[in-house]
């Protein structure tokens, strides 16, 4: 997307729609906070924010942030974010998962301790338009899917490692709605045997990496009819 592309680009900004800065340094403020204040708290601990799939989508998110407002200034990150597929396809995972299950139940992802609202809102939606916002109106689309669907599988299976590893031996919270276990981050979790869990982790597997090509291919298609 340039200058040429049907005129939507300020050549002031160099190529980039006036909007860009102010919204950029928005996004940015507001998914700094966020993380300051759930995850900067405690960065290293496996007790802290790090938990949730939620958070390190916030990590992404945060990064894709720093990376978009450098692009204003350094002309080299203004249209290759190579954060973005996976930032776009965690955040986008976080959303699907987390309302699907808060609608069956919302215990199923709050336990005893849900979100204030404007956290929650921000947290599993608000972060999440944000970062479409800027891949598919400021950035081109990758012309490939191979690098980032690896990236997008690295990045699960070091969660899904880190939580049966990590978390589940460091927390004694939440615990099951039903069974006894404790330490997975989320209630359900706890409800699942081992079994039970890698069916979910693989079933999850499959469906993020149709989620991840159908985010590329959707972004690609959009900002051809935009051109």
């Amino acid at each position: 997307m340039n200058s040429e592309d049907g005129g939507s680009m300020s050549a002031s900004d160099g190529g980039l729609p006036r909007w860009a800065t102010p919204f950029r340094v928005v996004v940015l403020v507001l998914v700094a906070g966020f993380w300051g204040y759930y995850i900067g708290r405690h960065p290293f601990s496996a007790r802290g924010g790090w938990r949730y799939l939620t958070n390190w989508g916030l990590t992404l998110n945060l990064m894709v942030a720093l990376f978009a407002v450098a692009g204003i200034y350094l002309p080299k990150f203004r249209y290759r974010n190579p954060l973005l597929p996976t930032a776009l396809t965690i955040s986008s995972l976080v959303v699907v998962l987390y309302w699907t299950l808060w609608a069956i139940d919302p215990a199923l992802v709050t336990g005893s301790y849900p979100l204030p609202w404007y956290s929650d809102l921000y947290l599993h939606l608000g972060t999440t338009l944000g970062v479409y916002v800027e891949a598919f109106m400021l950035h081109r689309a990758p012309a490939r899917v191979g690098r980032p669907l690896a990236s997008v599988v690295g990045v699960g299976l070091v969660y899904i490692l880190w939580i049966e590893f990590v978390v589940s031996v460091s927390n004694t919270k939440p615990c099951g709605l039903v069974e006894s276990v404790c330490g997975y981050p989320y209630p359900f979790l706890n409800d699942l045997n081992g079994m039970e869990r890698c069916g979910f982790y693989g079933a999850g597997g499959a469906v993020v990496l149709l989620l991840s090509v159908g985010i590329m291919k959707g972004w690609k298609r959009v900002q051809e009819r935009m051109s």
